[in-house]
């Protein structure tokens, strides 16, 4: 009998048809490999027990940082446009529901808005920043307006002929059904149909797994108590198969205990449409906004223990065949993982397939820029790269005017670098306006506010104020200009470990967030952190503006990174 652990949740029992899951993991590049959880992301769960593993995983993923909504400053539509990113066409995304490709807009746009998968009706509808679950990313979806308008507030779960179809189109090789119900569409049904009163939703094939895992990581994540950063108490969101549970949730009042469904089809979705290419980019850029991670992407046999515990027979029905988490085998009806593939001294990567030395941090350096294209600048960004598990928590970027040599603004960062293949990875940070040269820059600062890194575009500059006063950028040699196509950014290419083993390439197709075309990070040896020395780095960026991220300014600007004390803090 499936049903939801109780850790620290006070659901009222109900039974659920028995869901035997087929686990399945899908490894597939995503144009370029994509990332996997840090090194020791998941090194403090317990797989002992389902309710062990409940307790240590809660732990891991929650108390995660919040972001606004909807702001000046970075929000969650920066966020989910660099989260649902169209593979083929990286100034546009791909939407939830219609499968359509829609140019990147921002806010405000009459093509797609924003999807609570978890109607915000049903235990949260009031904002605010003691709210973290109205904004938490891994539930929010970017949507066709007229879809998410349809889908309204009804659960999600299997409908039947009788049922309204809301058609897909054809993209990335799926979607576009045209047949009588099932076929690939989205289906629908109002109150008094399938669902009653409720009503319900079933989601297309291609993506009803991600909703699944979005819900599914919402009963994982808020299990009432506080935040334990901010001191603001979290709702205990509670996934079921019991209508009247559901129903009873919309009171239009944020509740301390609220429910959504319907649980055993979401089991289903989840072993239907197994983890993809499009979902792990999507957790490992919200992942290096948040801080937390959506486990059931990186680890969907988690599923089966946490909410169908005692279902296995064989091994065979246990096995993912993810090499760096050990061969799972079946115990007392129970999954659990073996020990490590890899010794407690080494690296896992999951690119290779093999076991290496440990790598020191360091080795963070910029490695992809975006900032002028033709027509109205658009998707401007820019990206570091460093080992995987090194944190960018305390890191500021300021701003410095190449016209002056002084500082404007600046930007405080965070994220940890996921592993991408070679024990090294890449996080990218959205900056909308930023201006467009002649010459501008950034300087990257270690912990002790030293520059380790100094670079310039279009011309060089001396510092005449800030940490790098009196030093000179060194001129990357490549920008960007009014005729560079949209989609396009300036990216380091090359093998190494180091920014001195790589080169800056003239405009090329952008790949936020992963490692560039032309490039193979190896930083499976112990890598040496840059010094002001070996690298003086000022990417003279004109002005990183807009999306909130940083203030407005003149023409010929520069950015610096500071890396400052951890405000992380853990309960």
């Amino acid at each position: 009998m499936p049903s939801r652990l109780a850790f620290g949740h006070s659901e009222a029992p109900s039974p659920f048809p028995f869901l035997a899951l087929v686990l399945l993991s899908i490894f597939l590049p995503f144009e370029t490999a994509q990332a996997a959880a840090p090194a020791g992301y998941y090194a403090s769960v317990d797989l002992s027990t389902p309710e062990a593993l409940a307790e240590t995983l809660h732990a891991v993923i929650d108390d995660h940082t919040r972001f606004p909504y909807t702001s000046s400053a970075t929000d969650t539509w920066d966020i989910l446009e660099l989260a649902q990113q169209d593979p083929g066409s990286p100034g546009a995304i791909l939407d939830v529901y219609r499968n359509a490709s829609y140019p990147k807009q921002g806010g405000g746009n009459a093509s797609y808005n924003r999807e609570h998968t978890w109607p915000k009706s049903f235990g949260f509808p009031n904002d605010g920043a003691a709210n973290s679950v109205y904004t938490d990313a891994h539930l929010l979806h970017l949507s066709d307006g007229s879809y998410n308008s349809s889908r309204g507030n009804r659960p999600y779960g299997d409908c039947d002929a009788s049922c309204t179809s809301r058609a897909t189109v054809a993209n990335e090789g799926q979607g576009g059904g045209v047949g009588p119900y099932p076929d690939d569409d989205n289906w629908t049904a109002g109150g008094g149909g399938v669902g009653g009163s409720l009503g319900r939703w079933e989601v297309w094939t291609g993506r009803r797994g991600d909703v699944a895992r979005s819900l599914l990581y919402a009963d994982l994540r808020y299990e009432g108590g506080v935040h334990g950063v901010t001191g603001f108490s979290e709702p205990d969101l509670v996934l079921t198969d019991d209508e009247s549970l559901v129903s009873a949730s919309n009171t239009g009042s944020n509740e301390a205990v609220a429910y959504m469904g319907i649980l055993s089809d979401l089991l289903a979705w989840h072993a239907e449409d197994p983890v993809d290419d499009f979902e792990r980019h999507r957790n490992d850029v919200v992942f290096s906004f948040q801080g937390n991670r959506n486990p059931f992407v990186d680890h969907p046999e988690w599923v089966e223990m946490l909410f169908t515990p005692g279902s296995c027979v064989t091994n065979l029905e246990c096995d993912d065949g993810v090499f760096c988490n050990g061969p799972e085998t079946c115990d007392a009806g129970i999954c659990r993982a073996a020990l490590p593939a890899c010794g407690a001294d080494m690296t896992c990567d999951e690119a290779s397939l093999s076991c290496s030395s440990t790598p020191s941090a360091g080795g963070i350096f910029l490695n992809e820029i975006h900032y002028d294209n033709a027509g109205a600048d658009v998707g401007e960004f820019l990206e570091l790269a460093g080992p995987a598990g090194a944190s960018l928590s305390g890191w500021t970027l300021v701003g410095l005017n190449g016209a002056t040599g002084q500082s404007y603004t600046s930007l405080p960062l965070e994220g940890v670098f996921p592993d991408q293949g070679g024990c090294a990875g890449a996080l990218v940070f959205a900056l909308a306006g930023i201006q467009n040269g002649a010459p501008d820059g950034l300087v990257l600062l270690d912990q002790a506010g030293e520059p380790v890194q100094f670079l310039s575009y279009e011309g060089s500059f001396i510092a005449s104020a800030g940490q790098a006063a009196g030093q000179t950028s060194e001129n990357i040699g490549a920008s960007e200009s009014s005729s560079t196509p949209v989609g396009h950014s300036l990216q380091l290419a090359g093998t190494g470990r180091a920014y001195a083993d790589f080169v800056w390439q003239t405009p090329q197709v952008a790949t936020p967030g992963a490692p560039n075309a032309g490039q193979t990070l190896s930083m499976c040896v112990a890598a040496q952190v840059p010094t002001s020395r070996e690298s003086s780095l000022i990417l003279l960026l004109g002005g990183l503006l807009g999306t909130g991220l940083l203030a407005t300014a003149g023409p010929g600007m520069a950015i610096f990174f500071r890396r400052e004390a951890s405000r992380e803090k853990r309960t």
